[in-house]
């Protein structure tokens, strides 16, 4: 249906490797955080 929100399909928990895949996905969630930077670039033109 156009202009709906796809439903995210979870595996169950009884699922045989849903430890696993909880552990995954918070290691992905968690990449953000750990390559976060504290450089700052300014003063160049978002043209340059």
């Amino acid at each position: 249906m156009p202009g709906s929100e796809p439903a995210r399909a979870l595996p169950e928990k009884t699922w045989d490797h849903h430890d696993l895949y909880v552990r995954i996905r918070d290691a992905i969630y968690a990449l953000p955080f750990y390559f976060r930077t504290e450089t700052v670039i300014s003063g160049v033109m978002a043209n340059d």
